[in-house]
């Protein structure tokens, strides 16, 4: 591998931007983007130079389009097919964000591997005849088993294990390559990519805060377990509160798109359900009205009605309520289900 310096480079021009759009959406590449917004960009993301091709940082480059960048800063090196797939299974052999990418970063070393040996297999010379008297005759070396001694020398790890993980990364691979479905319910509404993936970093970073107040309880419980002479009521006070914090921040986090305006631009705008946000809370689910929840007749809460959404012009463009030909269900007493406190 030879590394030829720094350029800049339009990101729509890399090999390999269309997987960095799709990494844009996920939420780790977003506290990526957050943390280059703060700092710069820390790490320059390897290009080779011959083809365009992203080798090493397409999760940097996803973050600078977070960003609403169209360039990037890169290394420029240049390598072959082998080298490339050395230099990605030794970056990714640690990550475990995206369950597909160690799978990946050992199939293409295998591949390459494999390319490999079987050329230098091809130009070596016949094997002399077997002499019985030497005992069994030992299997040929095939392609595959070359590749798999020579990708275990680069990872530190024996072939057979290199077997296993080639097993295991077969399932892992098909079960990463199939669709993902939404991370919500959504009621079939179109959903914006940019809005889900913030959906996304709030229940990812809301599961974070609920995993630190859960430590703090048990850290409360240790101090209660040892001999420290820790006033006993104060403690309980203390873990009481913790306790209602870590109930509190169970039921925040985003849990459907807001059935109140299922995103219905003109409505969403004034939801009080979602506060704009488009999405609503485990705990404000346990209030939603029968006539929001139903999944056959999309209505939304509007002017003190459920509204059929079939009434909106193209679903986004409100039409004023003397103009509809189906009458709106009243809401009643019930108004809309749910007091500001649920939220």
């Amino acid at each position: 591998m030879e590394r030829l310096g720094v350029d800049t480079m339009e990101i729509a021009r890399l090999k390999g931007h269309n997987e960095a759009k799709m990494r844009a959406r996920m939420p780790h590449v977003h506290k990526l983007a957050a943390s280059e917004r703060e700092l710069g960009l820390l790490a320059r993301p390897w290009v080779r130079k011959s083809d365009s091709q992203i080798i090493l940082g397409r999760d940097r480059v996803g973050a600078r389009l977070v960003n609403g960048h169209t360039h990037v800063e890169v290394e420029l090196v240049e390598c072959d097919d082998t080298e490339l797939a050395r230099i990605r299974a030794a970056e990714n052999a640690h990550r475990r964000h995206d369950p597909g990418e160690q799978s990946r970063a050992l199939s293409e070393l295998l591949a390459a591997y494999e390319q490999q040996a079987s050329e230098e297999l091809e130009l070596e010379p016949p094997r002399p005849k077997h002499d019985p008297r030497n005992g069994p005759p030992r299997p040929p070396k095939t392609a595959k088993g070359i590749a798999r001694e020579r990708a275990a020398k680069d990872l530190g790890i024996k072939p057979e294990s290199v077997r296993r993980a080639e097993s295991r990364g077969k399932a892992k691979l098909a079960e990463a390559d199939k669709p993902k479905a939404d991370k919500i319910p959504t009621f079939g509404r179109p959903v914006d990519d940019a809005w889900m993936a913030g959906v996304e970093l709030a229940d990812e970073l809301i599961g974070d805060a609920y995993n630190k107040l859960r430590a703090a309880l048990a850290s409360l419980g240790r101090l209660n377990s040892s001999k420290t002479p820790y006033p006993s009521a104060a403690l309980q006070r203390l873990y009481d509160n913790v306790q209602g914090q870590l109930n509190s921040i169970k039921e925040a986090r985003p849990v459907s798109v807001c059935p109140y305006c299922k995103l219905v631009p003109e409505v969403r705008s004034h939801c009080p359900a979602c506060m704009t946000s488009g999405f609503i809370t485990e705990r404000a689910r346990k209030t939603i009205p029968p006539e929001l929840a139903d999944t056959d007749t999309l209505r939304v809460a509007y002017s003190g009605r459920y509204v059929p959404i079939t009434q909106f012009a193209s679903q986004g463009d409100l039409m004023p309520l003397d103009a509809m030909d189906v009458e709106p269900e009243a809401m009643g007493e019930a108004g809309l289900g749910f007091d500001v406190e649920d939220l």
